[in-house]
């Protein structure tokens, strides 16, 4: 009533008086205050309403939460606010048959989706600080054993107002028992149902239903003024005394301890520094890939309702902050790489802020950190000759706008790197997911590169070559470990062809040559077997004169990173070698040609002298078909 009574001025509807239906808001005032026996052996109001109404909501979702507190309904009845539903109320009127001018409408149960037997809620602990708390559920095997033993819960959240553990298990059984009743019945009466108003308990006898004095609670009342008169038409769903009845014994006894362990409302919160994490994104004004960064944060405080994110460069003396967000996180857009300090701080339902958590110095490397490895590569050998790769679209967004992806290939089925290999195909954009290289057995290495140039991890798949088509070996062409070919730029020494110190282009042509006798086709694979490492990381024995394979590797590996290649070439002629013409160099991995003589030539190359590489195996092979 005070509410309802409150000027709008001073956030209430501003009512007056002859608005309010005085006998049902007096009646429900003393009904609140009935005095009702707990198990503890006190007493306490049967309904209260121990919070707040918000001024800025609108005076039906305050109306919501008062109705709520008393587990009952408010109305509109006639130009007046009335009120009701919380306690039983002996029947005043009775519908007979005689007062019904049409069919009547029985439905026997409510649908299934409006079904529940068990009830959840909450209320707000007056002992511990008024922190939302648990009440017992709820439950009843009978109703549960009613709906194919399926637990259909009702959640109420938070009762709003509720203070009392016995009072808001008063109201849960209240709500199960009303949400129970299932039969409703819609009765078209004459004007002689007029003095029947919504919400009262009215009796109705059809003898034909065999409804004798049954109990009815009227929840919709309708008038309709036609040629035929005015029909008042009554929507009743079941009721009965039982449903508001409570004895002590019903009351769950309140769990010893409370709950200490949780944060006051008043206190000032703490939370944790933030953590980042950096993305790539693309802006859609064409100003490329730039760099996003989410912060996160953590408070084992339940009242935090605001966060404050704030970022500076770890140079800058005064920090950027961020706007208020209801959740413990925030992004931050187009953000230049280098070391950056990020806080937060939070403020709780109370106004009061925590102190600002700051993180360390934190790096940001935007396009400067490394891509992700790739990731599905798979290979798949066709006609004998070419071998398809595939693998997933790449993660990074900066190896598939002006990245790339290099292959390598290696003789070893396990336990190949990225020095001991050799590059085999062209390199293809980033943004595909699929290449074609030569066929060979062995291991076939990718690896991305993002658009400036940083490598990511080596991704491997082996492979054996494999072909419907029968073949032959007709010559096999091996320099390891001898080496007696024309070295330039490199020698040999204790089974391994080195370059010389500070070179960076070396030569190696070998000392034989494949001849057939006569133009024939031929298919020639090569077999490379290498290190490429850091000059200064070449073990050499005390001599200084020859170089030194340690018993489980041919090189001491310093580097994971292969600045360097072994291109093999052939030169053919159809004419005998002695006098022949030969024909251009051309590189070659696995690739087929028609000639007589066949000669070979290793280029060797590294980025700069502080590399080099170390050959022990060289090979080249020529099949026919069988």
């Amino acid at each position: 009533r005070d509410y309802m009574l409150t000027p709008q001025l001073r956030g209430g509807p501003g009512w007056r008086p002859g608005d309010l239906d005085e006998d049902t808001i007096l009646a429900l005032a003393n009904l609140a205050e009935e005095q009702v026996p707990l198990a503890s052996g006190r007493t306490e109001d049967r309904y209260a309403f121990n919070g707040v109404l918000e001024t800025e909501a609108t005076a039906a979702a305050n109306l919501n939460d008062l109705s709520s507190s008393w587990g009952g309904w408010w109305t509109c009845e006639r130009g007046r606010l009335t009120v009701g539903g919380a306690a039983w109320e002996e029947p005043a009127f009775t519908v007979t048959e005689d007062m019904l001018v049409g069919g009547i409408q029985v439905t026997a149960r409510k649908p299934f989706e409006e079904q529940f037997n068990t009830v959840k809620a909450q209320y707000a602990d007056p002992e511990n600080e008024h922190v939302v708390t648990d009440l017992p559920v709820l439950d009843s095997a009978t109703y549960i054993a009613a709906d194919n033993g399926e637990p259909l819960v009702l959640d109420m959240g938070e009762l709003p107002g509720e203070t009392g553990f016995a009072r808001g298990q008063r109201l849960m059984k209240l709500a199960l028992l009303k949400g129970r009743r299932q039969k409703q019945v819609t009765l078209p009466c004459s004007l002689a149902a007029w003095p029947v108003r919504l919400g009262d308990t009215i009796r109705v006898s059809l003898p034909r239903r065999g409804w004798t004095a049954k109990t009815f609670e009227v929840t919709g009342r309708t008038v309709h003024i036609g040629e035929d008169g005015v029909r008042v038409t009554l929507s009743c769903i079941e009721t009965g005394p039982a449903i508001f009845d409570w004895r002590t014994s019903e009351e769950t006894p309140k769990p010893a301890g409370g709950v200490p362990t949780l944060p006051s409302p008043t206190a000032k919160p703490v939370v944790s520094a933030p953590t980042m994490t950096e993305e790539l994104y693309e802006t859609r004004g064409g100003g490329g890939v730039k760099t996003r960064v989410r912060l996160a944060a953590t408070t084992d405080n339940p009242f935090v309702d605001a966060w404050q994110f704030a970022w500076r460069p770890v140079s800058a003396p005064e920090p950027t902050l961020r706007g208020l967000t209801d959740t413990p996180e925030d992004m931050i857009d187009d953000v230049a790489p280098g070391p950056y300090a990020f806080g937060v701080r939070g403020r709780n339902a109370r106004g009061i802020w925590s102190d600002w958590a700051w993180a360390g110095a934190t790096a940001v490397q935007g396009e400067n950190a490394p891509p992700g490895a790739i990731t599905g590569l798979s290979v798949q050998a066709s006609g004998g000759a070419v071998a398809m790769l595939r693998w997933d679209r790449h993660p990074s967004l900066d190896v598939r706008q002006g990245g790339r992806i290099e292959f390598r290939h290696a003789t070893a089925q396990a336990g190949a790197s990225w020095q001991s290999s050799t590059g085999i195909g062209k390199s293809v954009s980033g943004g595909v997911t699929e290449a074609t290289l030569p066929l060979k057995s062995g291991t076939y290495l990718a690896r991305p590169y993002d658009a400036m140039g940083t490598p990511g991890p080596v991704s491997g798949i082996a492979v054996r070559a494999a072909s419907i088509i029968p073949t032959t070996t007709v010559a096999t062409l091996a320099e390891a470990p001898g080496f007696a070919g024309i070295a330039t730029g490199c020698s040999a020494a204790g089974g391994v062809l080195a370059m010389a110190p500070g070179e960076t282009r070396a030569r190696y042509a070998f000392a034989g040559r494949i001849d057939l006798g006569a133009v024939q086709p031929v298919r020639l694979i090569s077999d490379i077997e290498l290190l490429i490492s850091e000059a200064r990381d070449l073990f050499w024995q005390p001599s200084g004169t020859a170089m030194w394979t340690p018993p489980d590797a041919r090189l001491w590996l310093g580097s994971t990173d292969a600045y360097g290649d072994v291109d093999l070439q052939v030169s053919v002629t159809d004419d005998a070698p002695e006098t022949a013409r030969w024909g251009p160099w051309q590189s070659f991995d696995a690739a087929d040609f028609s000639g007589r003589a066949f000669r070979f030539r290793a280029v060797l190359g590294v980025e700069s002298p502080d590399y080099t590489i170390g050959i022990t195996g060289l090979t080249v092979t020529a099949l026919q078909a069988a």
